[in-house]
């Protein structure tokens, strides 16, 4: 998607309003909110041979929209927030269904509708730096199926800007697979995308921003095409680029944090117990757990499953150490799927991540895997929820670090 530059001439074309205002809030994920230069917070406004490409970069990202329009050739950098307010005055006090009909038109650095006209502010095009080069295509995956797991895997990402190595996902390609990997320390997600294209003859990893993947999934949820993906290996020296390409969308993202993570070691290959839960009634319970803990003015208090002797699972909320005595949680039924009962043992966990967990499954049940301890009843060790007790038929998996209890 790149264009002869023509600074000579502004842009001219026609579009309908909504894909106008959809280009602008996709390539608007690689806009700062506050650019820490002016002419970071244009958009490129390139158009040539019927197309209009719309084009965004912030040092991490670059986005690109390609439109079909009547154009001539031209190239301006404009103001991407006075344009996008602009627009959304174009469309005030009219009904939806009359917005969407709406065309905008470009002329002499100019936006007009049926109702309004209005210069749009230029940017020096030539102060803007160069953008990201997409990497060569390496796989292409099912969207729908692309997105249904980038959602599963963004909730264990990290959104703390006081650990930029982890705010992305990891996007590996090995054999006939593509691998997401998201974690904040405490938690992991993995899952596994079936790679339509030819595989590669190597392994290839590198990151992709978990802010602007995020902003795809919003804005692109509805797609149903392919996606191209294309990576950069992540190396020791230099950082490594992942672009996605579906439709007339591209994003190239870099990371710039550090080293990848080694998720293969961090997942267990296997575990001493796996017990099968409905997954709806456990959440239940965790919810309740969490309203408990509320009600008492509490923070940060995790809860906690306890197996009784009688083959009972409770839901406990961990609250002050002279009331616990006092608690009761919900209790809620379980079956072994592997190895032994789980006696008088016990697993506490954050509850919002265990119902962050949770909700990235629609399954009826779920399979806990846990790691009896040598010595002692509290499971300590990481734990992980999948679909089934077969840890090899899972295409997701979710791992939770247990939280230690106060003595």
């Amino acid at each position: 998607m790149t264009f002869i530059e023509n600074a000579q001439q502004t842009a001219e074309f026609m579009l309908p309003y909504r894909d106008l205002r959809e280009a602008l809030d996709i390539v608007g994920l690689a806009v700062p909110p506050r650019p820490a230069l002016p002419v970071l917070g244009g958009v490129i406004v390139e158009s040539k041979d019927s197309i209009v490409q719309f084009t965004a970069y912030d040092y991490e990202t670059t986005i690109s929209v390609a439109l079909p329009a009547a154009t001539r050739p031209a190239k301006n950098l404009w103001d991407h927030s006075e344009l996008s307010k602009l627009l959304s005055a174009s469309a005030q006090g009219e009904k939806k269904a009359v917005v969407d009909q709406m065309t905008v038109s470009f002329g002499a650095g100019t936006l007009t509708t049926p109702y309004i006209s209005a210069p749009v502010s230029a940017r020096p095009l030539d102060e803007y730096p160069e953008v990201l080069s997409a990497a060569p295509i390496a796989a292409t995956v099912d969207g729908q199926e692309f997105f249904r797991q980038v959602a599963r895997v963004l909730s264990a990402a990290c959104n703390d800007d006081t650990l930029p190595a982890l705010n992305g996902l990891q996007v590996m390609l090995s054999d006939d697979k593509l691998m997401l990997v998201g974690t904040d320390r405490y938690r992991l997600a993995y899952a596994e995308i079936k790679n339509e294209s030819t595989p590669p003859f190597e392994k290839m990893g590198a990151m992709i921003s978990a802010r602007v993947i995020a902003g795809l999934l919003k804005s692109m949820k509805n797609y149903e095409g392919p996606i191209h993906v294309g990576i950069i290996p992540s190396k020791e020296e230099s950082i490594g680029y992942v672009t996605l390409t579906m439709g007339g969308v591209e994003v190239t993202s870099g990371y710039f944090g550090g080293q990848l993570v080694p998720f293969t070691k961090l997942i267990p290959k296997k575990y001493s117990e796996a017990v099968s839960i409905d997954r709806e009634t456990l959440a239940r319970g965790v919810k309740k757990a969490v309203g408990v803990i509320k009600a008492k003015g509490m923070k940060n208090c995790p809860c906690d499953l306890q197996w009784s002797s009688s083959g009972v699972l409770t839901v406990v909320p961990q609250i002050s150490m002279e009331d616990q005595a006092k608690v009761r949680g919900m209790e809620v039924p379980y079956s072994i799927a592997s190895g032994s009962d789980l006696c008088e043992m016990g697993a506490a966990f954050n509850p919002s991540f265990l119902l962050d967990a949770l909700s990235t499954f629609t399954t009826k049940y779920v399979t806990l895997h846990l790691s009896r301890p040598d010595d002692g009843s509290r499971i300590v060790k990481p734990s992980l929820i999948t679909e089934t007790h077969n840890l090899t038929e899972n295409d997701y998996r979710h791992l939770l670090m247990p939280v230690r209890l106060q003595n």
